[in-house]
């Protein structure tokens, strides 16, 4: 029971609580486990109603991370009617972020 214990206690990581180890596990994880945001290829620019959070919080992410740039503009519905809708296009960072690209 004590070699158990020991065993337990000698394979805990002891570094320390701050943001760049949290930045790290985090990273790591992701690089080993990589997640997608579609399950299909989007192809850009792209457009999408500002009214959907759905279809809009994937491209906010990469917005918000600096991927992607955001415009806003209004799409015609009808020929009276219009709705609001976000442009989302590869920023200069994403270009070079993205795999395969030139370096």
């Amino acid at each position: 029971m004590l070699g158990a214990s020991l065993l337990l206690a000698g394979g805990c990581n002891k570094k320390a609580d701050n943001t760049m180890n949290y930045k790290a596990a985090i990273n790591d994880y992701y690089q080993a486990h990589p997640a997608c945001l579609w399950s299909q290829t989007k192809k850009f620019p792209v457009q999408a109603a500002t009214s959907d959070d759905a279809k809009t919080q994937g491209y906010d992410a990469l917005t918000d991370a600096g991927l992607l740039t955001r415009t806003t503009g209004e799409k015609k519905v009808l020929i009276i009617a219009s709705k609001q809708v976000n442009n989302y296009d590869i920023s200069e960072k994403g270009r070079v972020a993205r795999p395969g690209a030139a370096s």
